[in-house]
């Protein structure tokens, strides 16, 4: 029997571990464990991990403790009717947490917890993708439809976020789920998008690179073309292949010819 527990055997083995300061559930509880009472203590992560060996467990009080966040899954336990997790810290219960075991239920009490009543598809506790990441589960809507199916655990949850859905019981809230669902199908359709965009840009950028230098090769061989046209060197001033200045060779033969003339 763990330290500050009292363990008594009679037709059930009861395990009363109350209101003794624990953070976490205590080592060493008994293996035929069939009530254990872990009420009024300080505990904020419920590791049901550490409860599997307890198979005959039938019932288990975790209220008035500061949970908030769940390991492991009821589902393991093929004999738990009552479960007493009223008065809590509990914003939400991730969908893996209860599973399938709701149909064996007695009692779930979730009463005087601050249950968030949103969907936001940020929030991995509020929205769930483990199970299928292209069909996320909003926790909330979950349990909103596991209270319609079992109404008769006397669960009790109401809303306390946000603000406008403050102290109203979650059976009569709408809830908006699509943004959460389709997550990551928007998440993974904005990289295609995306993707889809910067091939367009890339393509066409070589396109015009491609058209850009045609246009300037183009334009280098008109010039080439031209230019022997236009810059060929004036008669006047040229020289023969001896060197002599063939224009002032034409003048000196014109002045001989005048001369002899006279």
């Amino acid at each position: 029997c763990p330290t500050n527990c009292t363990c008594m055997q009679d037709v059930e083995m009861v395990v009363v571990c109350s209101g003794q300061g624990f953070t976490a559930i205590p080592e060493g509880l008994p293996k035929n464990t069939e009530m254990l009472n872990l009420r009024y203590n300080s505990i904020t992560v419920l590791d049901l991990r550490k409860l599997y060996d307890l198979e005959l467990l039938e019932r288990i009080d975790l209220s008035s403790n500061e949970i908030k966040t769940f390991h492991g899954s009821f589902e393991v336990f093929t004999n738990l009717d009552i479960v007493d997790l009223s008065y809590n810290k509990i914003e939400a219960i991730p969908w893996k947490t209860l599973g399938n075991v709701l149909q064996q239920f007695n009692t779930l009490r979730l009463d005087g917890n601050p249950f968030n009543c949103d969907c936001d598809q940020w929030d991995t506790d509020l929205c769930d993708c483990s199970k299928d990441i292209f069909a996320c589960t909003c926790n909330i809507q979950w349990l909103k439809d596991k209270v319609s199916e079992y109404p008769t655990l006397g669960w009790g949850v109401t809303c306390q976020k946000p603000a406008a859905l403050t102290g109203r019981s979650i059976e009569d809230v709408t809830f908006v789920t699509y943004w959460c669902e389709t997550k990551y199908q928007r998440i993974v359709g904005g990289i295609g998008g995306g993707l889809v965009l910067l091939i367009l840009v890339v393509g066409t950028t070589i396109l015009v690179c491609k058209r850009h230098r045609r246009s300037k090769r183009k334009g280098y061989v008109e010039i080439h073309e031209v230019l022997p046209e236009q810059w060929s060197t004036p008669a006047v001033g040229r020289r023969d292949v001896g060197g002599h200045d063939s224009s002032g060779a034409e003048v000196a033969g014109e002045n001989a010819s005048n001369a002899d003339t006279r």
